[in-house]
Formats: structure tokens, C-alpha cells, sequence
């Protein structure tokens, strides 16, 4: 991913698309974060992460920092 890719707010609402997609499917938050983990990405303080170089994706929901 480029950075400009992170500065795309079309890329942030996709993203955020995945993790609501994820947390549907799982049953517990802790499963949530693995399914993300394995995705290459990392939740940390209502912000999502990459998990290669811990780049900021989108900050993250209220409805799902919960």
C-alpha cells in the first residue's frame, strides 16, 4: 500500500467496511482482533494499524471501540 492510500478517506470507509464485516463474524472481540491480526492489521486505542510497520490506517468507530 502506498501512502496516499492511507490519506484516501475512500479507502478508510472500505477498510472500516472489512473490520465491521469481521466483527460480524465473530463471536468475541478477542476473536475479532485475531481475524484482524491475520489480516495484517492492529487495533490500539480506537486507531487501526498496520501490523508490518504500524502506519495509522482510520481511527476506528465509536460503535466498535467497544
Amino acid at each position: 500500500m502506498t501512502q496516499a492510500q492511507f490519506t484516501d478517506p475512500a479507502f478508510a470507509n472500505d477498510v472500516i467496511g472489512l473490520i465491521r464485516d469481521e466483527r460480524a463474524k465473530s463471536v468475541s472481540r478477542r476473536e475479532w482482533l485475531h481475524r484482524l491480526k491475520g489480516l495484517g492489521l492492529l487495533v490500539d486505542a480506537g486507531k487501526v494499524f498496520t501490523m508490518r510497520d504500524r502506519q495509522t490506517v482510520c481511527e476506528l468507530p465509536a460503535a466498535l471501540c467497544e
